[in-house]
């Protein structure tokens, strides 16, 4: 049998890279790299605008972050107010890690962007490898996924990095199926506090560097579509190992399943959130104090990076 005949681009005659299911477009490279463009930029400018000042790029290595550094540095090269910068937290993961790190190290560089790094060792008095292999324990004395003090070290080190640098935003890589997903989980476990304190932003809280996402509206494979069309490098090295006991990984694939069956429902999802955000007052996510131990900021009277430390 022949192979099908290649379909034109919806806006050109060249040929389609991509159809984009939920607009109903076969759309060429250069049309596609636009109207993925539009977007972000769109999403940045209902936050208000590109903050001035130093923005400071949550950098994993990952296509998501890449992709969202190189989109950042674009839009923002003939704009004298902005100042980026990169930051990452090595989790100490052998095997994973180090391939991403290396390709924080060529972006930043090739960039002109200043990098800085914080490792999850020296926060927390351990590596995630050590955690994972019983050298520690969940705050209530139960074993638990390694994702638990390595997301809470990821927060805290990126916040960190950011307040130290004075960064008036952090901006993370953070796509259409990872809003969907954290709003799914959200909302099955009833958590209308978690839902309200979620990112994007719109004001700041005390010892709290505020969170820009550009690519929330987008999906992953169109995110890595982006990086493919840029030629930016791809962490190609196989996911996390601790990953598979994650349950973001249970709402990816259930996310997944449901997207089959009736397209949208990230969207769907997407805009329920929006609407919580708009119903929702911001203090209904709970007050911000100082952690009684630390000083860093926290709902409660400690903050988890103190009940996770060594």
């Amino acid at each position: 049998m022949a192979p099908a005949p290649a379909r034109s681009c919806s806006k050109c005659s060249a040929p389609a890279v991509t159809f984009v299911r939920y607009s109903g477009q076969h759309l060429c490279g250069d049309h596609f790299l636009h109207f993925f463009e539009k977007r972000a930029k769109l999403e940045v400018a209902r936050r208000g605008r590109l903050p001035h000042g130093t923005i400071a790029v949550a950098l994993s290595g990952g296509k998501d972050s890449v992709a969202c550094l190189h989109f950042l540095e674009k839009v923002s090269r003939d704009n004298p107010k902005v100042d980026l910068v990169a930051v990452s937290v090595d989790e100490g993961i052998a095997g994973y890690r180090q391939g991403a790190l290396d390709i924080c190290r060529r972006v930043t560089e090739e960039r002109g962007v200043p990098w800085h790094t914080v490792a999850i060792r020296d926060l927390a008095g351990y590596d995630i490898d050590d955690y994972a292999a019983g050298g520690g324990k969940h705050p209530t004395g139960e074993d638990r996924p390694a994702c638990g003090p390595c997301g809470v070290f990821r927060r805290t080190g990126i916040n960190t990095l950011a307040r130290e640098l004075g960064a008036s935003a952090v901006a993370t890589g953070h796509n259409l199926d990872d809003t969907a997903q954290t709003v799914l989980m959200n909302v099955l476990n009833g958590d209308l506090d978690r839902l309200a304190r979620l990112a994007p932003h719109d004001a700041p809280r005390p010892g709290l560097v505020p969170r820009l996402l550009p690519f929330r509206s987008i999906p992953e494979k169109e995110v890595l579509l982006y990086g493919l069309l840029e030629g930016l490098p791809i962490h190609d090295e196989a996911e996390c190992p601790y990953a598979a006991r994650a349950n973001r990984f249970r709402m990816r694939d259930v996310l997944l399943g449901l997207e089959a069956d009736q397209p949208g429902t990230r969207h769907g999802l997407l805009r329920f959130h929006d609407r919580v955000r708009e119903a929702v007052p911001p203090e209904a996510g709970g007050e911000v104090s100082a952690c009684a131990a630390c000083g860093e900021p926290t709902s409660g009277e400690t903050c988890k990076t103190c009940a996770w430390r060594a």
